[in-house]
């Protein structure tokens, strides 16, 4: 089917970030890989979560294509409601374990820039606490989306009438809970943010380390603005006859948020890229030093 309305909007943004995303790790392993000493705990860590994104991302595009996502229930049939509820619960149960990996990976990342500074020991422990508060969070979202209906597959075939055989539990649970989520969430990325620049301020460090806080400190800024963006939007996460277009607010910001965070996590890597880049574009810099020197006629000429 066509994509038409907000789910043209959507799947323009999902292509967008995706290319972001995909360039970031490519960049990432390369230079992991070629350029500085191998990956790491926090590089597996990043590169799980771009699988569960990408495995997002075509759930996404799935459920606009041929779900009409981004559409008014009335206009679809019940086999492409089916679709694009399927796609939704799917895409809203990654969300969470997704956006934990990042921000884990994020968190090691930063325990291990700090580690030789005064302020490493209470870097780590406020780190590690907010990781884990956040994992707690996110395991408890997680099931509460998973299990609201019963059984599990009639969240996505409520609307079809020989399948009608089941019930969902209180149609407010999820909602709060994916605001209490989101709340702690953008706290955590303030943390994620800001934690460097205590820890590492006063520090001598080289142009790296101020190039991680950089980004580090944007993707705490931006993503915490994007989760606080998103929380109005997540009390109409209640299956209605709108459900599908009035929820789109809340996928975009399910889209950036993520993205924002795969790509600032792989600004520090990208940034070791500039020696490569400097190599090459002044690589004929000896040679012609060398040709010129040659030119110059000595004085016994």
């Amino acid at each position: 089917m066509a994509i038409e309305g907000k789910g043209e909007v959507l799947f323009i943004i999902q292509i967008i970030c995706l290319s972001f995303t995909w360039i970031s790790v490519c960049l990432r392993l390369y230079t992991k890989t070629q350029v500085l000493d191998g990956n790491k705990w926090e590089d597996y860590l990043m590169y799980l979560a771009f699988f569960l994104y990408n495995t997002q991302s075509i759930f996404v595009i799935y459920g606009i294509a041929l779900g009409g996502i981004g559409q008014p229930v009335t206009d679809l049939t019940a086999s492409q409601i089916r679709i694009a509820l399927a796609a939704w619960y799917v895409c809203e149960s990654i969300y969470g374990p997704l956006s934990a990996f990042v921000r884990t990976s994020i968190g090691i990342f930063i325990i291990r820039l700090s580690a030789k500074t005064t302020k490493a020991s209470a870097a780590k422990t406020i780190i590690l606490a907010s990781l884990s508060l956040m994992w707690a969070f996110t395991i408890v979202y997680l099931f509460i989306n998973i299990f609201q209906c019963s059984p599990v597959p009639f969240y996505w075939r409520q609307f079809e009438e020989n399948h009608a055989h089941g019930s969902c539990r209180n149609s407010k649970r999820v909602p709060v809970a994916a605001i209490c989520h989101s709340v702690f969430a953008a706290l955590c990325d303030c943390i994620l943010g800001f934690l460097p620049i205590w820890t590492l301020w006063r520090g001598q460090f080289g142009s790296l380390k101020h190039f991680s806080l950089l980004g580090l400190l944007s993707f705490g800024i931006v993503a915490g603005v994007v989760m606080i963006v998103r929380i109005p939007y997540i009390r109409i996460l209640e299956v209605s006859a709108n459900f599908l277009a009035e929820t789109v607010d809340v996928a975009i910001c399910s889209i950036i948020e993520p993205c924002l965070g795969i790509v600032a996590g792989c600004l520090p890597a990208m940034w070791s890229l500039r020696r490569i880049v400097k190599r090459w574009w002044f690589r004929d810099e000896p040679h012609q030093t060398h040709s010129a020197r040659g030119l110059v006629p000595s004085g016994n000429d």
